[in-house]
């Protein structure tokens, strides 16, 4: 948008962050509680909670940021969570209303192919994450923590180079 901060549109790292207070509050009571009944509520009560919170900062992803982090919650115990997770992804992509990203045109037809499409295809990656640490080297950290913060810097000034 051409500014630092613009408030009608925020960063997918909000949406991450209210992901990550949601799921660490659902996992204290989860463990706390250990009730099944009470641990569906409170999945449902803090999922609108956390969606509402993304509508008030206005950040990307919303409600399908904060979908995607409880599927994924929920599907941990599941004996088939592969399932699980495609059916929940795959439903979400046909009903939602969520801006598309490829549009093609044939014999006059035209064909859209939703942006949550490429989540679906997430989920091949991180269906082979075997759980086991990555390297630990030092170089390898400050690359992954300087990314993101590096890609929005060069977007700012490609952006106001004129």
């Amino acid at each position: 948008f051409g500014t630092p901060y613009e408030p009608s549109k925020q960063s997918i790292m909000f949406t991450l962050c209210i992901c990550l207070g949601l799921l660490l509050i659902l996992d204290y009571f989860k463990r706390r509680f250990r009730n099944t009944v009470l641990d569906i509520i409170l999945i449902l009560a803090l999922s609108v909670a956390a969606i509402n919170i993304t509508r008030f900062v206005h950040s990307d992803f919303g409600k399908y940021g904060i979908l995607i982090a409880v599927v994924f919650y929920c599907s941990y115990d599941l004996s088939y969570p592969k399932i699980f997770e495609f059916s929940v992804m795959a439903a979400y992509s046909v009903y939602a209303k969520i801006d598309t990203i490829i549009s093609v045109s044939i014999n006059g037809l035209q064909y859209t192919v939703p942006i949550t499409i490429f989540a679906i295809l997430a989920l091949f990656v991180t269906w082979f994450y075997n759980e086991k640490r990555g390297p630990n080297a030092l170089w390898l950290k400050i690359v992954f923590y300087l990314v993101y913060p590096i890609c929005l810097l060069v977007f700012f000034f490609l952006e106001n180079l004129n």
